[in-house]
């Protein structure tokens, strides 16, 4: 789904919610168009593929973004120039659980928030 609208405080108006037509892939070119159009990522991409296709995607198209990912990903050819180049930075916080859809908590220890 694409969200999009204005927000004022915590409530969006002008809320716009538009159905996908393919598998919302990210790599695919109606995914692509809509980050063209995005001002900001904030997501969880799939962290199989995130160091690799994800993240040289963003920066690609020049995108701020706000992701979660895996500490380990710093120690990655595709990920170490972007921090030793002030390019990307861990967030101010560690991620140490996630709800599941199901209310129950997961636990992690190495999850955190990249940015630029």
């Amino acid at each position: 789904m694409e969200w999009s609208g204005e927000m004022i405080g915590e409530d969006c108006v002008n809320l716009v919610k538009t159905q996908l037509k393919g598998d919302g892939d990210f790599r695919s070119p109606e995914c692509v168009e809509l980050l063209k159009q995005a001002d900001i990522v904030v997501t969880n991409p799939p962290f199989s593929i995130a160091r690799e296709y994800f993240i040289p995607l963003l920066f690609e198209h020049k995108k701020d973004f706000i992701i979660v990912g895996d500490l380990n990903w710093v120690a990655y050819k595709t990920v170490f120039p972007l921090f030793k180049e002030n390019k990307m930075f861990f967030g101010y916080t560690n991620i140490k659980e996630f709800r599941r859809p199901d209310g129950t908590m997961q636990k992690f220890g190495n999850k955190c928030w990249f940015t630029n």
